[in-house]
């Protein structure tokens, strides 16, 4: 045996024993999981950014609500104001005629 058989021996036994392809492997997995790690980070941040923009779109729509209805309240009492204008009493006119011919007037 040479020493190019020992060592190959030496290097296949404690590649057995020890298993370094898996921990090989491993070096490949600590860099897939920190990539994953970047990416959980940047979709927080986006989840974030996601809450922010629906509670400025909720609070602007409370608003358009708000200013609607009291769109809506000046609406209903403008005419109701001028609806009570025309309920007022109309002044009378003075005496109406009768569709009769007056007595009177017959005997000239």
């Amino acid at each position: 045996m040479g020493l190019h058989e020992i060592t190959a021996r030496f290097i296949a036994t404690v590649k057995d024993m020890l298993d370094l392809e898996p921990q090989l492997g491993s070096t490949t997995l600590v860099s897939q999981f920190a990539e994953l790690k970047l990416q959980v980070v940047e979709l927080q941040g986006l989840l974030e950014e996601t809450h922010r923009a629906l509670k400025e779109k909720d609070e602007l729509i409370a608003k358009l609500q708000a200013a609607e209805a009291a769109r809506e309240s000046v609406a209903i009492v403008e005419p109701a104001a001028a609806e009570e204008g025309d309920r007022k009493p109309k002044p009378q006119k003075t005496r109406k005629r009768s569709p009769r011919p007056c007595v009177r007037d017959q005997k000239k």
